[in-house]
């Protein structure tokens, strides 16, 4: 699995990376989510983390944050 790519959520570019803990931490690492006008955010990794799966947890997290689309769009 890719340590970090880039999509796309509502027009709008975003960034998911994987930071490796640091050593003599007793830890999996997390992923860091990055898009323009957001503070990043970031969550935990897992040994089972996926591609899609970690796509899904991003864009979800992102959601939560981005403003509401207007329906006259």
């Amino acid at each position: 699995m890719p340590s970090s790519f880039c999509g796309f959520l509502r027009g709008t570019p975003y960034a998911v990376r994987f930071v490796e803990p640091r050593p003599g931490r007793n830890r999996l690492g997390e992923w860091v989510v990055e898009m323009p006008g957001i503070p990043p955010i970031t969550f935990p990794g897992s040994p089972s983390d996926s591609n899609a799966a970690v796509r899904r947890s991003a864009e979800r997290f992102l959601t939560l944050l981005l403003p509401e689309e207007s329906a006259t769009q």
